[in-house]
C-alpha cells in the first residue's frame, strides 16, 4: 500500500512482527530440517484429539463411534510405543466390552497384556471380557494378574480387585470350584510345599470326580451357595495352608477310592499341625455353615483343621477294603476332645458306635489309644524319670448301662478323677468299659491313675478311692449317668516309665505306621476298585464350550419335554466328546455337530465334507487329514443335510446340520417321540444319559406332531369330562346330606319341641366308631 505522494507504507497486519522474530531466531545450520519435528507434533495433538472424541463417545453411550475412534489412532497413526498403543488397546477393548462384543474386547485386552505384561488395567480389561464370555476361570486368572500388578499401599483399589474375584468365584460351576483346588495342589506339588502322592493315584478325570464328590457333599447341607465357594474365596486371597493342602488331597483321595493314599495325606497334615500349630490359623477364618433341623436358623462353627484332618483319616480307614472300623473310630474320637460343633465331624463318632456290637463298642470306650496328649496326638505324658507309681481302680455300676457311658461322661469322669487326684487330666487312663458278663445288669469300669514321684502321696490316694471319694470315683456328673459305685477296689504300683510307654498303642502309632507304609514305594499304583465316572466319555457344555452346572440327580430324576417353544426358556445343552474332536445337539428331527479340529482360517474349497445316510467324514483336500469321521449311530436324509463354516469358533466355526430319518417313528404304531432320540453321535462314543438335559421335540414330523395333538386333545376332553362328574357327583352328595340335616332338625324338633341344630344334634349323639372292637358276653 502507498500513500498519496507515492511513498511504500508498512502494512500494519503483524508481518513486520513474524519477520522480527524469524530474524530474532538463531541461525540454522546447513542442511538442518524441522520437518520430523513438525509431523510428530501434528501427530501427537491428533491423537489426542481423537482419545478426547473417543471418551466422548463413551460418556455418551455411543460405544460403536468409541472403538472405530481406537481404531483410527492404532492403525492411522500407529504409535511406535509399546505403553501408549498397549492403552489404546485397554480402551478398545473397554468400548468392544461394553457393546457386548466380548471376543474382540478379549483380543485387544490379550494384546495389551503382552505388549506391557505388568499392565494391571490391561489385566482387568481381560478380565472384563472372560466374564462376559462366562469363561469363569480365566477371567479369574486373569484378575488375579492385576491384582499382583497393582502397587502396595492402595486399600481401596485392593478391595475392588477382592469384590471382582469373589464375585467371579460365586459363578463358578461345581466343576470349576474342584479344578481351581487341584490346580493349587499341583502347583504347590511343583514348588515342592507338599509330596508327590507315593502310595496309589488316578487319572485327572477320576482326581477331578472325587473333588466334586467332596464339594458336593459340604456344599449340601450349607447355607447357599455353598462353604466350598466361601472356601476358595479365601484361599485365592490368604492362600491355602499346607496341612490344609493335605486335608483336600487326602478328601479327593478318599473319594477316589485311594483309601491309602487319602490316610497317608491325613497323617502329613497331623504331623505338620502336631509341630506347628500356627500353620493354619489362617483358615480359623473360615467357618463350616448347618442347620441342626430344616426349621432353624443356619449356623456357623470355625473350620479346624485338625478337625478335619482326623474325619479324613477315620473316613479312609471306614472306606478301605475290609475297612477297620475301631481305627476309623479311634480317628473319629480324637474330634470329641477338638472345639468343634459342625456336625458331620461331631457324628461321626456315634454313628460309627453305632455300627458296632457292645463289645467291640466297649473296647473302642476303653481304649487309651486317645487318653495320651488328645489335644497333641503323640506327646507323652509319662514322666521322664527312672519310676513312677500308678494307682489302678476296679469299680462296678450295678445300675447303668454302657451306652450310657459316651464320651460326655467319660469326659467328666477323667476330669473329675483328675482334680480328686490333683494331676493333669491326660495322666488318668480309662482301662476297660464293658457290660458285665452272662448278661447280668451293670457296667464295669477299671482305671488308672500316674500318681507321680511320691510314693505316700500315691498311698493316700489309694485310702481316699477305698474310702468312697465321690471325686476319685468319677464325681457327681457320673454318678447321675450311671448309678452308685459299688465294688471299689484299687492297687498301687510301681512302674518302670519305658515299660508304660512300650504299652500303650496311642493314636500316634496310627500316624507312624500310616506315614511309613509305602516309603519303598517308586511309582504310585492305581487303587484296586475303580470309581464310577458319570462322565467319562463326555461332558456337559453350552454352544460355546462353557461347562453346564451339573444336576443332583436322584433316583427319581427326570429331564423337561417340550413339544412347544413357549416353555423352552433355557439354553441348549451340548455334549462335547473329551477327545475335543465335536460339540453335538439333538431335536427330534435334527442333529447340530460342531467339528472343533477343523482350523478358524480354514477355506470352504479345501474342505472334503463326505455325508452319507450312516456315514459322516470332514477334511481337508490339500493334505489329507481327518477332522472329523464315524459311522453314525442311526441313519440320516443326506439330502437334506448341510454345512457351513464362519471361520470362526463355536457356533461360527464349522457346523453340520444332520436331518435324521426317523424310521423308528413309523414301524409301530406305539411308537413314542422318545424313540427318535439318539443315545450316542457315532457307534464309537459311549452313551449319553437320557435325563442329562431337556428334550426338545418341537420338530416331530408332521404325523407324529398330529398324532400326538391329537391324543392330547383326546385327553383334555375326557379329563374334562371326568371333572364335570365329579363336580355333579359332589354336588348330588351335598344335597342329599343337606336333606338328611333339615329332616334331623324336624325329627329332634317333633321329638322334643324344641329346636336344636344338627351340629349339636351329631355332639350330642356321636356316630358309632366303625373300628372299635366290642367285646360280645360268650
Amino acid at each position: 500500500r502507498r500513500t498519496a505522494n507515492g511513498e511504500r507504507r508498512t502494512a500494519n497486519d503483524g508481518s513486520s512482527g513474524r519477520a522480527r522474530a524469524e530474524s530474532s531466531r538463531p541461525a540454522r545450520a546447513m542442511g538442518e530440517s524441522d520437518g520430523y519435528a513438525t509431523s510428530r507434533d501434528f501427530a501427537s495433538v491428533k491423537m489426542e484429539y481423537f482419545k478426547t472424541r473417543a471418551r466422548e463417545a463413551l460418556g455418551n453411550g455411543n460405544y460403536k463411534e468409541a472403538y472405530a475412534t481406537y481404531t483410527k489412532c492404532l492403525e492411522e497413526l500407529a504409535p511406535r510405543d509399546a505403553g501408549e498403543r498397549a492403552k489404546l488397546l485397554c480402551n478398545r477393548s473397554m468400548a468392544y466390552a461394553k457393546s457386548a462384543n466380548f471376543k474382540a474386547a478379549l483380543e485387544d485386552a490379550s494384546a495389551a497384556v503382552s505388549l506391557m505384561p505388568t499392565f494391571a488395567k490391561g489385566w482387568w480389561r481381560k478380565a472384563t471380557a472372560h466374564v462376559g464370555l462366562r469363561q469363569f476361570p480365566d477371567a479369574l486368572a486373569a484378575y488375579r494378574q492385576s491384582f499382583e500388578c497393582q502397587d502396595e499401599g492402595d486399600a481401596g483399589v485392593i478391595d475392588e480387585h477382592v469384590k471382582a474375584m469373589n464375585k467371579t468365584i460365586t459363578s463358578f460351576t461345581r466343576e470349576q470350584l474342584a479344578n481351581w483346588i487341584l490346580e493349587t495342589l499341583q502347583d504347590m506339588e511343583n514348588r515342592e510345599l507338599i509330596e508327590h502322592a507315593h502310595l496309589q493315584n488316578v487319572t485327572s478325570l477320576e482326581m477331578a470326580e472325587g473333588m466334586f464328590c467332596q464339594i458336593k457333599g459340604i456344599n449340601e447341607g450349607s447355607k447357599p451357595r455353598g462353604d466350598y465357594y466361601r472356601f476358595v474365596q479365601h484361599w485365592n486371597v490368604h492362600g491355602m495352608s499346607v496341612p490344609m493342602a493335605y486335608t483336600q488331597r487326602a478328601s479327593m483321595y478318599r473319594h477316589a477310592l485311594c483309601f491309602m493314599q487319602a490316610r497317608a495325606d491325613a497323617a502329613a497334615a497331623l504331623t505338620l499341625l502336631q509341630d506347628d500349630a500356627s500353620l493354619s490359623d489362617k483358615e480359623t477364618e473360615m467357618t463350616f455353615t448347618y442347620k441342626v433341623d430344616d426349621f432353624s436358623p443356619f449356623k456357623e462353627d470355625t473350620v479346624i483343621t485338625k478337625a478335619w484332618a482326623w474325619y479324613e483319616m477315620g473316613k479312609a480307614f471306614e472306606g478301605r477294603e475290609n475297612g477297620d472300623t475301631q481305627a476309623a473310630a479311634k480317628c473319629f474320637s480324637a474330634i470329641t476332645h477338638l472345639d468343634t460343633k459342625y456336625p458331620m465331624f461331631t457324628n461321626a463318632f456315634k454313628n460309627v458306635c453305632n455300627r458296632m456290637t457292645d463289645v467291640e463298642a466297649g473296647k473302642i470306650l476303653s481304649d487309651i489309644n486317645d487318653q495320651y496328649g488328645v489335644a497333641e496326638y503323640g506327646v507323652r505324658t509319662v514322666p521322664d524319670a527312672l519310676a513312677t507309681y500308678v494307682v489302678t481302680v476296679s469299680l462296678l455300676f450295678k445300675t447303668g448301662k454302657l451306652v450310657g457311658f459316651n464320651s460326655k461322661v467319660r469326659d467328666s469322669f477323667r476330669e473329675n478323677v483328675a482334680k480328686g487326684a490333683n494331676v493333669i487330666k491326660e495322666k488318668v487312663l480309662i482301662e476297660s468299659v464293658r457290660s458285665r458278663f452272662r448278661g447280668a445288669p451293670g457296667v464295669a469300669l477299671s482305671y488308672r491313675i500316674l500318681a507321680g514321684e511320691d510314693k505316700l502321696n500315691s498311698e493316700k490316694m489309694l485310702e481316699k478311692i477305698q474310702a468312697h471319694d465321690l471325686m476319685l470315683l468319677g464325681g457327681a456328673e457320673t454318678e447321675a449317668a450311671m448309678g452308685t459305685a459299688s465294688d471299689v477296689q484299687g492297687e498301687l504300683k510301681e512302674l518302670k516309665s519305658e515299660d508304660l510307654v512300650d504299652r500303650i498303642n496311642n493314636l500316634q502309632g496310627i500316624i507312624l505306621s500310616t506315614l511309613k507304609s509305602g516309603k519303598e514305594i517308586v511309582v504310585a499304583k492305581r487303587p484296586p476298585t475303580d470309581m464310577e465316572l458319570p462322565y467319562r466319555t463326555y461332558k456337559l457344555v453350552y454352544n460355546d464350550g462353557t461347562p453346564v452346572e451339573r444336576v443332583n440327580k436322584t433316583g427319581y430324576q427326570m429331564s423337561q419335554v417340550h413339544y412347544s417353544a413357549q416353555g423352552m426358556h433355557k439354553r441348549e445343552v451340548w455334549a462335547e466328546m473329551m477327545d475335543k474332536s465335536c460339540r453335538w445337539h439333538q431335536s427330534s428331527s435334527e442333529i447340530a455337530v460342531q467339528a472343533l479340529q477343523v482350523p478358524k482360517d480354514a477355506k470352504k474349497q479345501d474342505l472334503d465334507v463326505c455325508i452319507t445316510p450312516s456315514t459322516v467324514r470332514v477334511s481337508c483336500r490339500n493334505t489329507g487329514r481327518t477332522y472329523l469321521e464315524g459311522e453314525l449311530f442311526r441313519q440320516i436324509i443326506p439330502e437334506e443335510s448341510a454345512w457351513v463354516h464362519l471361520g470362526g469358533e463355536d457356533d461360527d466355526g464349522f457346523v453340520l446340520y444332520l436331518k435324521k430319518m426317523n424310521l423308528e417313528l413309523f414301524k409301530d404304531k406305539n411308537a413314542a417321540p422318545s424313540d427318535s432320540w439318539w443315545e450316542r453321535l457315532f457307534n464309537s462314543h459311549g452313551d449319553i444319559a437320557f435325563d442329562d438335559y431337556d428334550k426338545d421335540f418341537t420338530d416331530l414330523p408332521t404325523p407324529i406332531a398330529e398324532s400326538i395333538a391329537a391324543a392330547e386333545d383326546a385327553s383334555s376332553v375326557l379329563q374334562a369330562r371326568e371333572e364335570e362328574e365329579y363336580k355333579e357327583r359332589e354336588a348330588a352328595r351335598e344335597r342329599d346330606d343337606l336333606r338328611k340335616r333339615e329332616r334331623q332338625v324336624r325329627l329332634a324338633e317333633l321329638r322334643g319341641g324344641k329346636y336344636l341344630s344338627w351340629v349339636e344334634l351329631d355332639r350330642r349323639n356321636p356316630a358309632p366308631n366303625p373300628l372299635a372292637q366290642r367285646s360280645e358276653p360268650a
